[in-house]
């Protein structure tokens, strides 16, 4: 009998009872995903995981081939470049909106490890934004010699230490 004193079908109730237990699975099978993924290694970045590196448009093409002479494997992360627009206006002003865009973009990838930019005016406006979120900001002349300061950090870091941090500290 129902509450209101009704008489239930019985395959109204198994029906319900069914639908209960395939919700109730289905959530647990989430919820063990999720656990189950966040394990693996102390830092929360498995194997194989991928970390970015934002380079300015100055520094883009030799932090690139430093990249591929030395090959793309820094302690179990594989990394890559995403290179960044030009931040010079045609005149040869700065363009802040830009150059604000391109702090953004790098702080909303949660797999971006740094920044590297030619020495400028334009990193007043970009690093308190990438120090907000401890990411690392690194003017430089040379985009290989910057390249190889983020994969040194990247390969000294500690097994439980997240690749992002161990660029900041380093920097």
């Amino acid at each position: 009998m129902s509450v209101l004193g009704r008489t239930t079908h019985p395959s109204l109730a198994k029906r319900r009872a069914f639908r209960l237990r395939r919700t109730a699975l289905a959530v647990g099978g989430v919820l063990a995903v999720l656990l189950i993924g966040g394990c693996g290694s102390g830092s929360g970045v498995g194997d194989g995981a991928v970390v970015t590196v934002y380079a300015g448009a100055g520094v883009c093409a030799d932090a690139k081939s430093t990249l591929e002479r030395r090959g793309d494997e820094a302690e179990g992360v594989r990394v890559r470049i995403e290179c960044l627009s030009p931040t010079k206006e045609g005149g040869g002003g700065l363009d802040l909106a830009a150059v604000g865009a391109d702090a953004r973009r790098a702080v909303e990838d949660s797999t971006s490890v740094a920044v590297l930019v030619e020495r400028g005016r334009a990193n007043d406006f970009a690093r308190p934004i990438l120090d907000e979120a401890e990411l690392a900001l690194i003017a430089t002349s040379s985009g290989a010699k910057a390249m190889t300061e983020v994969l040194k950090a990247l390969d000294s870091r500690d097994s439980d230490e997240a690749p992002r941090a161990s660029v900041w500290e380093a920097r």
